[in-house]
């Protein structure tokens, strides 16, 4: 279809933008929020270029309309925007009626987060990440719910090392696996990293019990997932980018169902590791330990109930649903507030 000859002999200004859905720099935007432009004049809808990119530059898929009643491009996503994005519109190519294209193109950003915050990623290709822990020298330690444990070197390194495999021995099943990693706080000078994780045996058993070597996800052939596992904390000696060793330093946690395993890992201003866990209890009914008789606590004084015994000295008691405070050397408990060198030899008077 030809230009109409009244355009192209009077008008020779190009469509300008009067408007834009949302307003650039806009925050706090719905997922459903509609984004438009309305021209200033007719345009012509074949002329359009409307591209949407979230905030890792990646095109978001869309369909573009042309309202002629009003003027107005909208674009809309075929699967919806996410929550906490920052997202970047651009149109160009625009012609009105009369052939006068827009001088130069519009771009314009908006945000679906929180007032204040905005969202960019920066390390992807992760499996189920659970930890991370920023080293003094710039390497980011990234700990993976399997049991995987990669290090790089800084947040723009693409290509990852392995750090330390330990799905031999992570329950990677429900809420188990590896859940929390710390760095000695003089690392890499102190060259150790902590962990954290659910322990694919019962207390002092050994690893594989349900699972195999070298495998990611792990099976539970128990009712209601009740497979009897445990909790550790190890110790990772650490050469260059790789761990070297794996000291265990507690290995306790009675736990019997996949929620509440082991929880956080973290060192304290008095040089302690501290160490948070859940009760290995059932979340799907109330767990009295009625269904465990293999618990080492006495008949109905397992499940939730092992949070709160109160350490009978006739009584076999493990560390679920409690905090604990170790040295980070040996795991024996810290029994009262110290000062202490992380990761060194103690020296007493006589030099021994």
């Amino acid at each position: 279809m030809g230009v109409p000859a009244a355009h192209s002999q009077s008008d020779t200004q190009p469509p300008t933008i009067t408007q834009l859905s949302p307003a650039a720099g806009a925050i706090g935007q719905s997922v459903g929020v509609s984004v438009s432009a309305t021209f200033s004049e007719a345009v012509q809808p074949s002329s359009l270029s409307f591209v949407l990119r979230d905030s890792s530059n990646t095109v978001v898929p869309s369909t573009v309309t042309y309202v002629s009643s009003t003027n107005t491009a909208a674009l809309s996503t075929n699967t919806g925007l996410a929550p906490a994005r920052t997202y970047t519109a651009t149109l160009s190519g625009a012609t009105d009626l009369a052939g006068n294209a827009m001088s130069g193109n519009t771009v314009w950003s908006f945000s679906t987060g929180t007032p204040g915050f905005q969202e960019s990623i920066v390390l992807k290709g992760l499996q189920n990440p659970t930890a991370f822990q920023f080293a003094s020298d710039g390497r980011v330690f990234v700990a993976q719910k399997s049991g995987v444990i990669l290090v790089y070197q800084s947040l723009t390194d693409t290509a990852p090392i392995v750090f330390a495999d330990l799905r031999t021995n992570v329950d990677n099943y429900g809420n188990r696996g590896l859940l929390a990693l710390t760095l000695d706080p003089n690392f890499p000078s102190a060259p150790s990293v902590y962990v954290f994780y659910t322990y694919d045996a019962p207390i002092d058993g050994i690893a594989p019990t349900w699972g195999a070597p070298g495998v990611s996800a792990d099976p539970c052939p128990q009712p209601n997932g009740s497979c009897l596992v445990s909790g550790r904390i190890s110790r990772l000696q650490v050469n260059g980018n790789v761990s070297t060793n794996e000291q265990v330093l507690v290995n306790d946690w009675y736990q019997q169902y996949p929620s509440q395993s082991v929880g956080n890992l973290a060192f304290g201003p008095d040089g302690s590791l501290y160490a948070s866990a859940g009760d290995g209890a059932s979340s799907t009914f109330v767990d009295y330990g009625q269904t465990d008789t293999a618990s080492p606590e006495p008949a109905n004084q397992g499940g939730a109930l092992r949070s709160q015994d109160l350490f009978l000295p006739a009584e076999p008691v493990t560390l679920d649903g409690s905090v604990i405070r170790v040295h980070p050397d040996t795991g024996l408990p810290v029994r009262q507030t110290t000062t202490m060198t992380v990761s060194q030899p103690t020296v007493d008077s006589n030099g021994v």
